[in-house]
């Protein structure tokens, strides 16, 4: 490898578990306080909206998000549980 090489090494499968968890947990919190669209969820996680809404659609299938609507705009909200 030269001066000017870059090594590139991937994240241990723990941390990003880890740091997945903390996601998940973010979103519960928020959905215990206010509904929240995935929109909002992706800007505060800083994730693209796509993995804002992988998150918000495991929720749901877990019983721990419920979707809502209002005024033509959707949100999610929690249920009181958590996965």
């Amino acid at each position: 490898m030269g001066a000017k090489a870059e090594v590139v090494a991937d994240i241990p499968l723990r941390q990003r578990q880890q740091f997945y968890d903390s996601m998940i947990k973010a979103v519960l919190e928020t959905a215990k306080r206010r509904p929240f669209r995935e929109l909002d969820v992706a800007r505060v996680l800083d994730i693209p909206s796509e993995k804002a809404g992988r998150i918000i659609k495991g929720l749901m299938i877990k019983g721990a998000l419920r979707r809502d609507k209002h005024r033509g705009e959707v949100s999610f909200i929690g249920d009181g549980s958590a996965p």
